[in-house]
C-alpha cells in the first residue's frame, strides 16, 4: 500500500512510511464521507545509520 499511496499523492520523499490499513473513511458533518490516509515521518540521523 506503500507505493501506491506514494503515487496517488505524488510524493517524493523517502521518509514517509505509510502501513497497509492507512486509508479510513470517516463521516463528517452534514453526513459526508471523508477518506483520511494516516502515515509517519520516519527520519533516521545519520549518525545512527552506521550503527544499524
Amino acid at each position: 500500500m506503500d507505493k501506491f499511496t506514494r503515487e496517488l499523492l505524488d510524493l517524493q520523499n523517502e521518509f514517509l512510511k505509510f502501513n497497509d490499513d492507512c486509508l479510513f473513511y470517516e463521516y463528517y458533518k452534514y453526513g459526508i464521507t471523508c477518506n483520511i490516509i494516516t502515515g509517519s515521518y520516519e527520519l533516521i540521523p545519520s549518525h545512527y545509520k552506521n550503527l544499524m
